[in-house]
């Protein structure tokens, strides 16, 4: 978690701590980029191998070529990883990353979690395991991941943290109540006494 805790640490308030983040399937990623990868990479790469030193012309072009496509694929796999739920200990944030310059992140607190639902669509989502997540909120609001690897296990454990989040934060209010009600008898005690017994 370190490393993700750093990649998104423009995101993170300085109490959360990331307990898992959600992305899209690789696959997805894999099939929007192959045609990609073969134009521009793979088969340069391979005309390259076999034309080397024949003129001059190849060996500036091809890797120009390449070199070009190679930072275009760093560019798709940057916008594949940095687009994420991160589960932090405060909340969901739903991160998008629309380039070098333009990221956009915004908080769901666990309290605003009403529902959580996930639906496998096609053939290959169903023998690949991915498909949509999404958070449905209690002020009405939807935020929907799709293409997500495994969504039945991303729904259970974002309902898992949400209640055990919710649970400690339930059982720090009934704490503190408790406490506020102690200082108050304690005060009522020293400045009155204890009342008397009928």
């Amino acid at each position: 978690m370190k490393f993700q805790s750093f990649l998104f640490r423009r995101h993170l308030d300085s109490d959360d701590e990331v307990y898992f983040v959600v992305h899209r399937h690789w696959i997805i990623m894999f099939r929007d980029s192959f045609f990609f990868l073969l134009i521009g990479l793979i088969l340069p790469g391979i005309l390259w191998f076999f034309l080397y030193g024949i003129t001059h012309y190849v060996n500036i072009v091809f890797p120009i070529w390449m070199a070009f496509f190679f930072f275009r694929y760093v560019y798709k796999l940057a916008d594949w990883y940095l687009d994420a739920w991160l589960c932090t200990s405060v909340s969901i944030i739903d991160v998008e990353w629309n380039g070098f310059f333009h990221q956009t992140s915004s908080r769901i607190p666990y309290s605003e979690v009403r529902e959580l639902s996930w639906e496998v669509k096609g053939f290959w989502g169903s023998v690949l395991r991915y498909g949509d997540v999404a958070i449905s909120m209690a002020t009405g609001g939807q935020v929907m991941l799709d293409n997500v690897q495994s969504p039945k296990k991303v729904e259970t454990r974002i309902i898992q943290i949400r209640d055990e989040i919710l649970s400690h934060h339930r059982m720090s209010q009934a704490d503190g109540i408790q406490s506020l009600l102690a200082d108050v008898i304690a005060n009522h005690i020293q400045e009155k006494g204890i009342p008397p017994r009928k």
